[in-house]
């Protein structure tokens, strides 16, 4: 196992992604992301702007995990 997909697995595990199960037309999220730390072994709500600059990650390196991890691609 590689360095980045070590990463990618830790990351899968601290994002949760609810999908929109309405198709309501002028539905603006179709997602919804909750994101945490974990701390004394247990996961903690954080803010995606704390989430992201704790982890040193970028938006657009942590929606293709999560996609992935929903998809059952590994």
């Amino acid at each position: 196992m590689t360095t980045w997909d070590a990463w990618e697995s830790v990351v899968a595990t601290l994002v949760d992604v609810v999908y929109s199960k309405n198709k309501k037309e002028g539905l603006r999220r179709s997602r919804i992301f909750y994101y945490y730390l974990k701390k004394d072994c247990k996961k903690i709500m954080v803010s995606k702007k704390m989430f992201l600059f704790t982890l040193g990650l970028n938006k657009w390196c942590v929606i293709p995990k999560t996609e992935k991890n929903r998809n059952g691609f590994k």
